[in-house]
């Protein structure tokens, strides 16, 4: 049982959905590859503290690894979008 109270707990999962726009939105691979790791840590730490129940834990797990997932396919076509503008501009 955890030994914080209700606001306590609020304010970790305030903060745990805030990092999991934070991973949604990350600037580049590098940072979204970090935020998706501490992300999964407090998603851990949030369930062994009480603050979320094992489905809410599993859902987030979910919710973060899809969310990593498809920011990663955004980076690949951005990726895909500069290579070709690159060898088109090479090409003239």
């Amino acid at each position: 049982m955890s030994t914080h109270n209700e606001h306590e707990l609020k304010a970790y999962r305030h903060r745990l959905l805030g990092l999991l726009t934070r991973a949604r939105n990350a600037p580049d691979l590098p940072s979204m590859d970090a935020d998706f790791y501490i992300v999964l840590g407090w998603i851990s730490a949030a369930h062994c503290l009480g603050a979320i129940s094992i489905d809410a834990s599993d859902s987030l797990h979910e919710l973060v690894l899809n969310a990593s997932q498809h920011r990663a396919a955004e980076f690949a076509q951005q990726a895909e979008a500069r290579r070709l503008t690159f060898a088109q501009e090479r090409a003239a």
